[in-house]
C-alpha cells in the first residue's frame, strides 16, 4: 500500500495487455506530472464485476483499487456488443464462453451462424473511472464500431480482436498495428477524454519550469474565486482550461512539443481580468492595437504573480483583435491552442461555428471584425488538426469528449 503523495497512477486491472494499451495513450499526461503507470499487485483485494453497465463495473474497480491502496486509481470495463445477439456478449465478453478468448470467439461464431454481412454489427465500448482518494470521480466512455467477421483474421491483438472488423480500418484489430488501432479503439477514445483529468487528480501540483512557475489546476481555480469571477465566466474558463490540456495532449501524443500544462493554465485564467477583482495599476497608456481589454488585464495579472512570462503571452494574445496585427498573431503551439479553444466553448462546447454566430450576438459592433477572423480561425483549426494527425472532424469529435466526462464528488 502506498501514500496519498505516491507519483503513481494504479491501474485497477492484472491484465499486462490492457496495461500495454493503456501506456501509450495516457504517457503525454503521465509524463507533464511526472507519474508513472502501475498495475495492481497479487495481493489486492478481488473485485466481483456484477454491475450490469461497463461503468458501473469500471467505476467498482477504480474505488475499490483507491480504498485499497491510497492511490489515484484508474479502473475499465470493456466489451462487445453484437446487434443481432442483442448486444450480448456485453459486461459478459471477457467470461462469455466460460473458457479464453478462442472459446469467446469460436461461441460468438457459432451463434452468428447462419446471420449475413450487414446484419452483424457491433460495437466495442469502454468505460474507464479515474478516483482520487476522499475526492473526485471522473467517469469516460469510448465506443468504435464495426462488425463480426465470419472467421478470425489476423495475429495481433487480444480478445475479440481477430472477429471485429473495424469500420473505421477497414480491416479487424488483429490485423493493424497496435498505433493504428490507439488511433480510432475504444478503449483509446474512452483514454484521451479522461487523461487530462489527471491534472485534476492531482490538483495540488504546481510546476517548475526553465522560463518560471507554471500554476496547476488547484491554484489557478483559487485564483478564480480569489478574484470573485462570475460561476458562468469560471464554467467557461475551465472548459477552456480542459480543452486546451487536452489539444496539447494529443499534439504530444503526434510528437509535437506542446506544453499541456502551460495550457492548461492559460484555458483557465484567459479570462480572469473579466472578473471584478481590483485591476492591477498599470503606466497609463493606451492598450495596443492587437489587444483586447480584457486580455491585457489578465496578462497583467498573470505577470504580476511571477509566472512563467510564456503564460501571460498566450493570455495576451487570445483575442480575436491579435490575428490583425502580426506583433500579436498567436505563433506559440500554446497561443494558438489558446486562440482556438476559447473559440469553441462557451461554459459548454458549442464549436466554432456556434461560437463565433454567438459572439456575433453579444458583440454586434464587432461584427466586421468577427467576420474577418472566420477564415483564419478555420484555418488555425485545420492546421492543429494536422499537427494531431487527424481530421478537424476527429480532433473536435475529441474535444469535445473531453467535456462529455462526468464529474462527481464521493
Amino acid at each position: 500500500m502506498s501514500s496519498p503523495e505516491s507519483r503513481t497512477l494504479l491501474v485497477a486491472t492484472t491484465n499486462p495487455d490492457k496495461v500495454a494499451e493503456l501506456g501509450p495513450i495516457l504517457s503525454p499526461a503521465l509524463d507533464a506530472l511526472g507519474l508513472t503507470l502501475r498495475s495492481l499487485s497479487p495481493d489486492a483485494p478481488p473485485v466481483t464485476e456484477d454491475r450490469p453497465t461497463f461503468s458501473g463495473n469500471a467505476v467498482l474497480k477504480a474505488l475499490a483499487a483507491a480504498g485499497w491502496s491510497g492511490e489515484v486509481a484508474l479502473g475499465e470495463d470493456s466489451g462487445l456488443e453484437v446487434d443481432a445477439l442483442g448486444g450480448a456478449p456485453g459486461v459478459l465478453s471477457a467470461r462469455y464462453s466460460g473458457g479464453g478468448p478462442a472459446e469467446n470467439n469460436k461461441l460468438l461464431l457459432e451463434r452468428l451462424a447462419g446471420v449475413p454481412q450487414g446484419r452483424r454489427g457491433a460495437r466495442f465500448r469502454t468505460a474507464v473511472a479515474l478516483k482520487v482518494p476522499d475526492g473526485p470521480l471522473f467517469v469516460a466512455e469510448g465506443m468504435t464500431e464495426g462488425e463480426i467477421t465470419g472467421q478470425p483474421r489476423g495475429s495481433g491483438g487480444f480478445g475479440y480482436d481477430p472477429v471485429f472488423l473495424s469500420r473505421d480500418l477497414g480491416r479487424t484489430f488483429a490485423e493493424v498495428s497496435r498505433d493504428e488501432k490507439a488511433r480510432v479503439s475504444h478503449r483509446s477514445r474512452a483514454l484521451r477524454a479522461v487523461r487530462g483529468y489527471l491534472f485534476e487528480a492531482f490538483a495540488a501540483q504546481d510546476f517548475e519550469t526553465p522560463q518560471g512557475p507554471l500554476p496547476g489546476h488547484g491554484t489557478c481555480l483559487q485564483a478564480l474565486f480569489a478574484a470573485k469571477c462570475p460561476p458562468g465566466l469560471v464554467r467557461h474558463q475551465l472548459a477552456a482550461g480542459r480543452l486546451g490540456r487536452e489539444l496539447a495532449l494529443s499534439l504530444a501524443e503526434a510528437g509535437v512539443p506542446a506544453d499541456a500544462r502551460l495550457a492548461a493554465a492559460a484555458g483557465l485564467l484567459h479570462d480572469i481580468g473579466r472578473s471584478p477583482f481590483d485591476k492591477p495599476k498599470g503606466n497609463g497608456a493606451k492598450p495596443s492595437r492587437g489587444v483586447v481589454e480584457h486580455a491585457r488585464l489578465s496578462a497583467q495579472w498573470v505577470a504580476g504573480q511571477g509566472f512563467d512570462p510564456r503564460l501571460a503571452r498566450a493570455v495576451l494574445v487570445h483575442g480575436l483583435d491579435s490575428f490583425l496585427v502580426a506583433e500579436f498573431k498567436p505563433s506559440t503551439w500554446e497561443e494558438r491552442i489558446l486562440m482556438l479553444v476559447d473559440k469553441l466553448v462557451e461554459e459548454v462546447y458549442v464549436g466554432l461555428a456556434a461560437r463565433l454566430a454567438g459572439l456575433r450576438r453579444r458583440y454586434p459592433a464587432s461584427r466586421r471584425l468577427i467576420a474577418a477572423c472566420r477564415r483564419p480561425l478555420k484555418d488555425l483549426e485545420a492546421q492543429l488538426a494536422s499537427a494531431c494527425r487527424v481530421t478537424p472532424a476527429e480532433m473536435n469529435k475529441r474535444l469535445a469528449a473531453a467535456l462529455e466526462v462526468v464529474s462527481l464528488t464521493l
